[in-house]
């Protein structure tokens, strides 16, 4: 806790204060979070590595922040959810008041060392992660890089409108790698407005593609140029955030640009971002645009990346504040003791799940449709049962036993779907095991 000057971890390393709190499962990655932070002038309110939680969980920890802390973001490193309703819990209340990141490691079967109990019909159970977060309103982020360009991009930037970016450029080859960039992480190109272009076309500062996004200003483009192509796309209805994207020229040395862009910079309605190529002229403009308070990244592609969290940001505080529907259904004492029932009577058998039926029969109990099942003794029967051969080579079981169900039921609705869909019938799933 730097802000009371308290630090137990095995950094050596004093660690910043500041408005952002850390919470993790290893202690390593914490350190070297620490010496990340510190080369990008980043502070802590509370860095907190947890291990393998032996008597605190990271909800507690997560409740904690909640009610005591004044963080204005959290960064969170998950290698495993112990607790999921508290976790989800604690989670959502976070993400009403302040800004939430996550990297969770463990996303492919090699490095799942914890045994976690595999899904039936979910083969990557990484993607109910990604579900999860996104509910929570939580930006799921891939790699500690990722995160710290995420959070300055989202602590220093407006609330988007939409997703759509424009691009300003002193050459087209930079511009289109942030396009390509664009395109395949699933945001769009913004298309400049009648007024926009005519604006465009007036001035000659579109070279390549005249009145067309992205703009090219050519290797001739001065600071000058860059401060009018930014204030005319940025005041377009159109553009919710515009990119620059600068290699150093002679007529346009980096710091030069950065300096007159960040003078300008409060005739830009929309959010700016910008990439200055290069290293040695572009040190000098980065610093200059961090302490403006102007996001900036090292590539083009970088800075689409960092818009791209932006509209995910948009979109999972969308998700954190929906609501489930109202339900026709209600219930009665009668309707739950049935349930209550087939749950007891799955544990007095020794058993942590429920079979197939069961399931049905509990959402059929509080008004939830579910498919008709039909347990058949033989291939022979469960062929004439849907009018077609035996699907896949598999033969059926007689007995409707909880681990056949976990490791067959997603290959059988597969295969009953595919020939209902031929038959045009609804299908039926079934209990079956592959043929010996």
């Amino acid at each position: 806790m730097p802000n009371r000057n308290l630090n137990a971890s095995f950094s050596g390393q004093p660690v910043a204060k500041g408005k952002v709190a850390y919470l993790g499962q290893s202690g390593m990655l914490g350190n070297a979070m620490i010496d990340w932070a510190a080369g990008r002038g980043i502070g802590f309110s509370h860095l907190v590595t947890l291990g393998d939680s032996v008597d605190v969980m990271l909800p507690d920890l997560i409740d904690y922040l909640n009610q005591y802390g004044h963080a204005q973001a959290l960064l969170l490193h998950l290698e495993r959810i112990h607790d999921s309703m508290h976790f989800m819990t604690a989670l959502r209340e976070a993400s009403r008041n302040r800004l939430v990141l996550a990297i969770k490691s463990g996303r492919t079967p090699e490095a799942d060392l914890f045994g976690t109990h595999v899904t039936p019909g979910i083969p990557n159970r990484d993607q109910i992660v990604d579900v999860a977060l996104a509910r929570a309103g939580v930006v799921r982020v891939n790699d500690s890089e990722d995160m710290f360009d995420a959070l300055e991009t989202l602590n220093r930037m407006k609330p988007l409108r939409g997703d759509r970016l424009a691009i300003v450029s002193n050459g087209l080859g930079p511009a289109l790698l942030a396009i390509d960039k664009l395109m395949a992480g699933g945001g769009k190109l913004a298309e400049l407005s009648k007024e926009s272009r005519d604006a465009l076309l007036k001035d000659q500062l579109d070279v390549s593609l005249p009145g067309r996004n992205p703009v090219d200003l050519g290797g001739n483009a001065t600071p000058e140029d860059f401060v009018a192509a930014v204030n005319i796309v940025a005041n377009d209805q159109g553009v919710d955030a515009v990119l620059v994207v600068h290699a150093p020229t002679r007529l346009a040395p980096s710091k030069d640009t950065a300096e007159a862009l960040i003078t300008h910079r409060k005739q830009f309605r929309r959010n700016l971002l910008t990439s200055w190529m290069g290293l040695e002229q572009a040190l000098a403009a980065r610093h200059a645009c961090h302490a403006a308070g102007i996001p900036t990244y090292l590539s083009p592609e970088k800075g689409v990346k960092a818009f791209l969290q932006m509209v995910d940001y948009q979109r999972v505080q969308s998700l954190l504040q929906q609501t489930p529907p109202s339900l026709s259904f209600t219930t009665s004492a009668e309707i739950r003791a049935r349930a209550h029932d087939l749950v007891h009577s799955a544990r007095r058998a020794g058993r942590e799940w429920l079979t197939h039926s069961e399931t049905a029969q509990v959402l059929e109990t509080y008004g939830i449709a579910t498919a008709a099942s039909h347990y058949v003794s033989d291939a022979a029967e469960a062929a004439q049962a849907i009018g077609g051969p035996s699907p896949c080579g598999w033969s059926t079981s007689t007995t409707a036993s909880p681990s056949v169900i976990a490791a067959s039921r997603s290959v059988c609705l597969l295969a009953w779907s595919r020939i209902s869909m031929a038959r045009k019938t609804s299908p039926w799933p079934c209990v079956a095991s592959p043929a010996r």
